[in-house]
């Protein structure tokens, strides 16, 4: 899900109903943005420029999704999202909520990721043949996360996107 693409609260009720049907085995992976042209075409220009509020919007994206996942009457007076008493008429399988996965190298990502999510995709860098170098640099980044959790009495899993390359070069 984009925050600024598809409302939170319909992706609450959406990903509810979804988690309902698929027995609690609805995740979700909460994109910040960085395609210009995608929300440009998607969010009838919902693009924000500084990276700073869009990480404000994510934040509150996920906190009010998991605010009317978890709570009976849910209310957010924020920057971007403004619920009064708002209620689901179903909540996730899973509880308190399904996992939300997110992924981010910046400072400010890293600790919504680290106060709000499930799992964080841990990054790195192309060709395949980097392996030492993005090994040593997905365990430094990792070690971050984890502590930037802890400091908030939390834990916070690790996921990674697998590209098979069948040949010798990505041409």
């Amino acid at each position: 899900v984009h925050p600024g693409i598809v409302a939170p609260q319909v992706m609450a009720k959406m990903g509810a109903t979804l988690d309902r049907i698929s027995g609690g085995r609805l995740a979700i992976n909460v994109v910040n943005g960085w395609w210009q042209e995608e929300f440009d075409l998607f969010a009838n220009g919902g693009w924000l420029g500084d990276m700073e509020r869009r990480y404000r919007r994510m934040d509150e994206y996920i906190r009010v999704v998991k605010g009317l996942w978890t709570e009976e009457s849910f209310s957010l007076d924020g920057e971007f999202y403004r619920i009064e008493s708002g209620t689901l008429p179903i909540k996730t399988v899973r509880t308190p909520h399904t996992r939300i996965y997110a992924a981010s190298r910046t400072a400010p990502g890293k600790e919504i990721v680290a106060r709000e999510c499930d799992v964080w995709f841990v990054p790195y860098e192309l060709p395949y043949r980097r392996y030492d170098e993005n090994l040593r640099h997905i365990e430094s980044e990792m070690r971050d996360v984890s502590a930037r959790a802890r400091a908030l009495g939390r834990e916070v899993a690790f996921g990674i996107s697998a590209h098979v390359i069948c040949e010798p070069t990505l041409a």
